[in-house]
């Protein structure tokens, strides 16, 4: 018994410390630079269907500002990001800003529900066997990610930066 509580106080300090950690670094900080997130190579460019089906390329946005979000539905914190999404898709729409939303591991008619219920306006892509999110390396979502126009990816974290729109500003 007295193992068990000393376990769960342990694990409570540990998910507390992540968590502080977590939320302090939810302003995110700028990729450094590195080959490594050069998203002009080629290994980075992916391919998925939306939801109507049609195959999109990250490629087919070159020379636009990209905000490139991996979430999932069940997601309490991806669903929180929606409206600064569709705050940044009204606001931009008419400027060379491209929001790619990848929803990894669900069924496309579920998406399409679910994009109807929640108005969602931007592109969805369906990553159903998680390919794109391994090549990412995304481990938690939402893992939210920003691209410049030369395609070197600036930002990758959880969560959108407090500054989000100060960013696009100066990419654009």
């Amino acid at each position: 018994m007295k193992r068990k509580v000393i376990f769960f106080i342990l694990l409570v300090i540990f998910l507390g410390a992540g968590s502080a950690i977590l939320l302090k670094n939810r302003g995110g900080k700028p990729v450094e630079k590195n080959e490594d997130y050069d998203l002009s190579l080629s290994g980075w460019d992916f391919r998925l269907p939306d939801i109507s089906g049609e195959m999109v390329s990250l490629n087919d946005f070159n020379g636009r500002v990209i905000l490139l979000t991996f979430w999932m539905i069940g997601c309490p914190y991806c669903i929180r990001e929606i409206p600064i999404l569709k705050r940044i898709q009204s606001k931009y729409n008419e400027k060379d800003v491209k929001i790619i939303s990848v929803v990894i591991g669900e069924e496309g008619e579920r998406v399409k529900k679910f994009k109807v219920r929640e108005e969602i306006p931007y592109l969805i892509l369906l990553d159903e066997k998680h390919e794109v999110a391994h090549l990412y390396k995304v481990i938690g979502v939402p893992t939210d990610i920003i691209i410049d126009r030369k395609g070197k990816m600036v930002y990758y974290n959880f969560f959108w930066p407090k500054n989000l729109e100060e960013i696009i500003e100066g990419l654009l």
